[in-house]
């Protein structure tokens, strides 16, 4: 998008009142996202493992886990309430059914705003650089795992990029930020630890493992389509990030028809453009961005069905998605 068109858009969900944040509208999600957790919770000490009711359970569960972890990408981007420290107290609070580190994922995506489109910078997109290098039997079990739709590579991706966060600090010798990471990990497990101490380790992982994976299999689901084959530029082809409003060019979103179907079932998460282009923009106004955007001609926004993309990015070995389409990076062309 050029920066004229851009900054045109920007006065008019200005004065639209688009930057607003409402509290109250905060504390309405915070309190209805409350109630529905402990209400599935509750349930799920009232049947029997692997009954009907159980599974039934385990898909809100995950669904929820999920949720929750939408809602850490908001708080973290202090877009639900005013108030910072507000944002970061509902961060922390909702990280262990998330299962995300709230310190390491906010610093991990402020870097991928930074960087997005760079296959070597992005911190979110470490794992794409070692595909690349991995044994042709490593990649055809992925090949295996990915049209199957097993979530591994988001499981991969929660434990080595955000569960792992406080190691690679460390070891790049960013001991403050390390500490803050690893705070964030303690906060994260606990509740899990002690959970399974009073229950027990068995009765811990029947009712939590069908539930995680099914909250792996929708962030999988939602975060794969936004910039699959789009991490185009490295340090060897650009050396500095892309301006906010170029984004547009390395991202896309994944709508859902009816519009308030995304909007309730995961806050407009896949509006991925549209964040990208306004990131302070709360969740619940996400759809002014977009009308906005869809009257300018210059914008190279692109708009894909989620579930059918998804689809045809299953049915695609991932070498030719993730792979064929990486930029070659420094070291490659010194050798």
């Amino acid at each position: 998008m050029k920066v004229e068109s851009y900054k045109i858009i920007k006065k008019r969900l200005n004065d639209e009142g688009a930057f607003k944040i409402s509290n109250k509208v905060g504390l309405i999600t915070v309190l209805v996202e409350a109630v529905f957790i402990a209400a599935v919770l509750w349930g799920l000490t009232k049947v029997e493992a692997f009954s009907f009711g159980f599974f039934v359970l385990q898909l809100l569960l995950g669904w929820l886990m999920f949720r929750s972890s939408v809602l850490i990408h908001e708080f973290g981007h202090r877009t639900v309430f005013t108030n910072k420290r507000v944002n970061d107290f509902f961060g922390f609070a909702v990280s262990p059914l998330a299962l995300i580190p709230y310190t390491s994922w906010v610093h991990i995506h402020q870097g991928h705003h930074r960087w997005t489109g760079f296959a070597d910078k992005d911190p979110s997109s470490t794992q794409l650089r070692k595909i690349k290098s991995v044994s042709a039997v490593t990649l055809q079990m992925f090949n295996v795992v990915w049209r199957l739709w097993l979530p591994f590579p988001t499981i991969q991706f929660f434990f080595a990029v955000l569960w792992l966060n406080p190691l690679v600090e460390f070891m790049n010798k960013n001991y403050k930020l390390a500490l803050k990471a690893l705070f964030s990990v303690i906060v994260m497990l606990t509740p899990h630890v002690l959970v399974c101490m009073y229950v027990g380790v068995q009765t811990y992982f029947t009712f939590i493992t069908i539930a995680a994976l099914i909250h792996f299999f929708f962030y999988e689901a939602v975060t794969a389509p936004p910039h699959s084959g789009l991490y185009v530029h490295s340090m060897a082809t650009r050396t500095k990030p892309l301006r906010v409003y170029e984004q547009d060019s390395v991202s896309r979103s994944s709508s859902m028809k009816p519009g308030w179907l995304s909007l309730y079932s995961m806050f407009n998460f896949n509006l991925h453009v549209e964040h990208h282009l306004y990131p302070s923009v709360p969740f619940y106004r996400l759809s002014k961005v977009r009308q906005r955007i869809l009257q300018e001609d210059d914008s190279e926004y692109v708009d894909v069905p989620m579930l059918g993309f998804m689809a045809k990015l299953r049915k695609k070995h991932p070498a030719r998605t993730f792979i064929d389409t990486l930029p070659p990076f420094k070291e490659e062309d010194a050798r």
